[in-house]
């Protein structure tokens, strides 16, 4: 059934999750589980599993390998699939203390934030990581210049000129002469 995993309730969720910056769910139950013939990668759902495990215990043949009846006597359900690889986003109680130490010190490095997080327990991330989700988060450390215009206008370069060039009593705006 191609496009099932579109409608899946489950991977509806795990995406908002994805988008809200929370971490995964490890197991969780699909809605209708497509048949390991047509593809196999979903596996089996609990209820075929446990049918299985029940005619191997009859003593009758079983239509799958023995792997997997090994692997159900042990766990019977299936475990949630992830793409065998560990989400490089700072996620969960790790965003939490990231969000709280950017808050306490504004001018904090990336590398004291992951220092942070560690300490506290989280994961150890990289620069890019931390940077990353900052952006998605609209976290910004922009630093504004002001220049002083108003030091170039002819008053002030008259007021400077006077205090180091002219003598005590002449200072006195205007007594001064360039």
């Amino acid at each position: 059934m191609p496009g099932l995993g579109a409608t899946d309730p489950a991977d509806l969720d795990a995406r908002a999750r994805a988008e809200l910056g929370l971490s995964r769910q490890v197991q969780q139950p699909r809605r209708v589980a497509p048949h390991p013939n047509r593809g196999g990668s979903r596996g089996y759902d609990v209820f075929y599993r446990q049918m299985q495990l029940d005619k191997i215990n009859l003593g009758q043949p079983v239509d799958v390998s023995r792997s997997s009846i090994s692997r159900w006597t042990r766990r019977i359900t299936p475990r949630r699939q992830t793409g065998n690889k560990q989400r490089g986003q700072i996620v969960g109680g790790d965003l939490l203390n990231l969000v709280i130490y950017i808050t306490a010190y504004k001018d904090a490095t990336q590398d004291e934030i992951a220092t942070f997080i560690y300490n506290e327990g989280g994961a150890l991330y990289s620069r890019p990581t931390i940077s990353t989700r900052m952006q998605e988060l609209d976290i910004t450390k922009k630093k504004a210049s002001t220049e002083a215009y108003q030091a170039n206008s002819d008053d002030a370069q008259f007021r400077v000129y006077c205090f180091f060039n002219c003598p005590h009593q002449l200072r006195p705006h205007r007594q001064c002469q360039l």
